[in-house]
């Protein structure tokens, strides 16, 4: 079996992340699993939202589409969250699954900062899908040029213009974002955030 892990801190979940979700899913044929980062070790000082709150959003957001799940790898683990050790417990638990990593081109240029990277590149392949900033290549750093066959940049993708930080701002800003998120905004509590 082949599960595609789509990891992030979902600050909150928005439409952009759902139609990538769904592509990659149909392109790859295999589900996507939306691994919840509570915290990221490169974004120590994230205002992130209550992650119970962001788990709820993520999970009402996935029940309209059968080949996206929820994964709470890491809210099992301890924190920060390094994808290392996620794969190392998903990997004991599903022995038979081969796992993908699905990330955005702007990762490509700090990969060589992650913990165990050769590790993660010798048992994983990486589906790098597009984003609108220019980002560096994958020859860029030499780790990434000595596991090039497992990187795969992704075309035809839809690209919304879409992100967690506009759906925060605008929030703040009391603006209407119901056609920027897939959950109903009557789930947020200002003590929840």
């Amino acid at each position: 079996m082949k599960v595609i892990l789509y990891f992030g801190s979902f600050n909150p979940v928005h439409n952009g992340h759902i139609a990538l979700a769904d592509a990659v899913s149909k392109q790859f044929q295999a589900p996507v699993w939306f691994v919840l980062s509570p915290q990221n070790p490169f974004k120590q000082d994230q205002n992130l939202w209550n992650e119970r709150l962001r788990e709820r959003l993520l999970r009402e957001s996935l029940l309209a589409h059968p080949s996206l799940e929820f994964c709470d790898a890491e809210l099992q683990l301890p924190k920060p969250s390094y994808t290392v050790n996620t794969l190392q417990y998903l990997q004991k638990r599903h022995p038979e699954t081969e796992f993908y990593i699905l990330m955005g081109q702007d990762n490509l240029c700090g990969l060589h900062r992650w913990k165990e990277i050769d590790l993660i590149l010798s048992t994983c392949r990486v589906l790098v899908y597009p984003r609108k900033e220019t980002a560096p290549q994958p020859e860029t750093y030499p780790i990434l040029e000595r596991f090039s066959a497992k990187i795969t940049l992704l075309n035809n993708l839809p690209l919304l213009d879409i992100s967690s930080s506009l759906i925060r701002q605008k929030l703040a800003q009391g603006e209407d974002i119901s056609g920027l998120v897939p959950w109903q905004t009557a789930l947020l509590r200002p003590d929840t955030l």
